[in-house]
C-alpha cells in the first residue's frame, strides 16, 4: 500500500520502502510508536516500526490473503510469488473507462487453474509459471488451506474457526 509517513526523529527523511505491508499494520505501529499497551484481543497486523525505522527491510510478513467479495480467498502471496486460486473477478479488460459520470460495464473472467507469478522478474504479473513451479504452487496451496480452517472461504465452503465479528467502538 502507498504511503507518505512523517515522524521526525524516528523516520529519515526521503526513506522509500519497498517491502509490502498491509492496512491492518497500523494498529500494532502506532501503538508502538506512542509506547501504549495493545488491546488484550487478537490483532492480525504486526509493527511496522522496524521497517520504518530502518532496523529491517523486510516485510512483517510472509505471507499475504486477497480476499474479495463476502470472505472469498483469491489469491495467496508467499514471499515473492503469487498465486491466484481457482475463483472469478470482474474487470474493464484493457477497455478505458468513460469520462461523462456513467459506469463501463465490467466483464466477468475466471481463472479455473492455480495461476503463478514470480514478482521479483514479473512484478505486472503477465506471464503463468505455474506448470514450470508445481512444488511452488503446492506450497502456497496449502498455505492457502491453512488460512482457510482459519478465515474461511465462501468459494470453498469452509467456516473458519476464528472468524470474529468486525470490531465496534461504544461508548
Amino acid at each position: 500500500m502507498p504511503g507518505i509517513i512523517r515522524y521526525p526523529n524516528k523516520i529519515e527523511p526521503n526513506t522509500l520502502i519497498d517491502a509490502p505491508a498491509m492496512g491492518i499494520d497500523w494498529l500494532p505501529t502506532l501503538a508502538e510508536f506512542a509506547a501504549t499497551k495493545m488491546p488484550k484481543l487478537k490483532i492480525d497486523g504486526a509493527s511496522l516500526v522496524p521497517l520504518l525505522t530502518g532496523a529491517t527491510n523486510s516485510s512483517p510478513h510472509d505471507n499475504f490473503f486477497f480476499y474479495y467479495r463476502t470472505n472469498e480467498l483469491h489469491a495467496v502471496r508467499h514471499k515473492d510469488w503469487k498465486l491466484y486460486v481457482p475463483h472469478t473477478y470482474r474487470s474493464l479488460n484493457g477497455r478505458e473507462g468513460t469520462n461523462d459520470g456513467f459506469p463501463v460495464p465490467y466483464q466477468m473472467n475466471e481463472i479455473n487453474t492455480p495461476t503463478l507469478f514470480d514478482l521479483t522478474n514479473d512484478r505486472s504479473e503477465q506471464y503463468n509459471i505455474a506448470f514450470q513451479h508445481p512444488e511452488i504452487v503446492k506450497k502456497i496451496s496449502k498455505i492457502a488451506d491453512s488460512i482457510r480452517l482459519i478465515l474461511g472461504d465462501q468459494l470453498s465452503g469452509i467456516k473458519g474457526k476464528e472468524v470474529r465479528p468486525v470490531g465496534r467502538i461504544e461508548n
